[in-house]
């Protein structure tokens, strides 16, 4: 049936909430089915606007639940990522319900269900250009930015939720200048620009901000945490990927400033050891 409503020429509202009252009866472990026709259908020329409007609210609502059900349903499974067809029609609906989405992102970010976004879904949006993210960004950042004041969430969930705002803002720059803004301001902020830059050593922010927030000064927690940020080693692709991240601390390795080059000097110092762990392994 799942797969009927997906290729069928009813109206696309029509074909979501048979889909949604499928889904009351419907298995955990057939839910990947279901997401596959909601994919299909929200993505199709047809179906692109079938959430638009006041008439719309409550289907949107409902298949944000859905999703909440399938999201939590991959991430009881030990170490499984989100299956593709759930994670299209996350992104799917992302597009076509920007509010219903952030909301379910928001709920995950404060209840600290990790990764708030799987693997397989970021993979999807990161594909999308900035602007496509935009609605689904504003929104998330809507919804979050009250909680993001000192002492308001753990620290776990205030990771989670900058981590949110760097993945649905990537390149974009709003985000840019939310996290500049950040570095600019107090102790805090200084600490929250530092988390949410911490991976993205490749961007020119990287090395726009972080010898800025050095200077000024962080916490040897938020130092921590930057560096962890570019000498973790999961990411690492054989040592190309260490070479580059060695490229990227050069720069900081000539500052005239002290404390920025004591930074780079002990993150070049933890990734020389994995380099030379490679090398011995090709010889």
């Amino acid at each position: 049936m799942a797969d009927h409503l997906g290729w069928c020429r009813a109206q696309p509202a029509g074909r979501l909430n048979r889909l949604v009252t499928l889904s009351k009866t419907a298995p955990d472990d057939v839910l990947p089915r279901l997401f596959a026709a909601v994919d299909r259908i929200l993505s199709s020329s047809s179906g692109t606007h079938a959430l638009d409007g006041e008439d719309s609210s409550a289907l949107r609502r409902k298949l944000a639940g859905l999703l909440a059900r399938g999201l939590a349903e991959a991430g009881g499974i030990l170490d499984a990522d989100l299956d593709y067809d759930t994670a299209a029609a996350a992104e799917a609906l992302g597009r076509a319900a920007p509010a219903e989405t952030a909301q379910l992102l928001t709920d995950r970010t404060l209840s600290t269900a990790l990764p708030v976004i799987p693997f397989a879904w970021k993979e999807l949006l990161l594909q999308q250009h900035p602007e496509q993210r935009e609605p689904l960004a504003d929104a998330y950042h809507q919804r979050i930015e009250p909680y993001l004041v000192p002492g308001s969430l753990p620290p776990q969930a205030e990771t989670a939720a900058l981590d949110v705002l760097d993945i649905l803002g990537r390149d974009s720059p709003r985000w840019a200048a939310l996290v500049r803004g950040w570095a600019a301001g107090n102790t805090a902020g200084r600490a929250r620009a530092a988390v949410a830059v911490r991976h993205r050593w490749k961007d020119p922010i990287w090395q726009e901000l972080v010898p800025g927030l050095l200077d000024k000064g962080l916490s040897e927690h938020s130092a921590t945490i930057l560096r962890q940020g570019i000498i973790l080693v999961n990411d690492v692709a054989g040592a190309t990927g260490i070479n580059d991240r060695l490229d990227a601390l050069q720069p900081l390795l000539n500052d005239p400033r002290q404390v920025v080059r004591q930074f780079a000097g002990e993150a070049v110092k933890n990734l020389y050891p994995y380099l030379s762990l490679l090398r011995d392994r090709k010889t």
